[in-house]
């Protein structure tokens, strides 16, 4: 008897709190490795940092139908679903923002998030001191190491740039990153 356990049963045990959910509005735990999976892990990590479960109803003290506990926890649950439904239909995307609870979150993947990162520290450098390279005459070969620069605003930390919440909000979990943005 092997006491190996699978990714199904760890994802199960680690997002316990949204299984609980899925499971008192009856509806079925999805596949840790499927968008849907993806967007119960993303929300979770979300929930976790920033905000709270909604309470689930598991005793049957009201004389309801097991059918009516489940709408009713599925009632409960609304913006939990609602939020999973955008999630999933992003997942993939490289670069979004992502609304719940009434807060603004940027999600930039593992795989983005580097090239995101020093494309916006290029903008806001150039914003900042209205730098117009292009217009330089060829003769001049002037050039900035965008790489480099990145490189040395990275000692503050990705969410120094992306978190305009407070600077400090990153949430890293399953292959994206999430900062708050409001």
């Amino acid at each position: 008897m092997s006491n190996t356990i699978t990714p199904q049963e760890k994802f199960t045990f680690v997002y316990s709190k949204a299984v609980e959910i899925f499971n008192a509005c009856g509806k079925d735990i999805p596949l840790f490795n499927s968008d849907l999976g993806l967007a119960v892990q993303v929300l979770s990590g979300i929930i976790d940092e920033q905000h709270s479960y909604p309470e689930m109803n598991y005793t049957n003290g009201n004389g309801l139908s097991e059918q009516e506990l489940k709408e009713e926890n599925e009632e409960t649950a609304y913006n939990f679903f609602e939020a999973l439904n955008e999630l999933e239909s992003k997942i993939g995307e490289d670069d979004f923002y992502f609304e719940y609870d009434g807060f603004e979150y940027r999600i930039i993947s593992d795989i983005s998030l580097w090239d995101t990162y020093r494309d916006t520290i290029q903008e806001i450098t150039e914003d900042c001191w209205d730098l117009k390279l292009d217009n330089l005459p060829s003769f001049l070969a002037f050039e900035i190491d965008w790489e480099q620069t990145a490189n040395n605003c990275l000692v503050d930390g990705y969410a120094h740039t992306f978190s305009s919440y407070d600077g400090e909000t990153h949430i890293e979990v399953a292959e994206y990153n999430v900062f708050r943005h409001n």
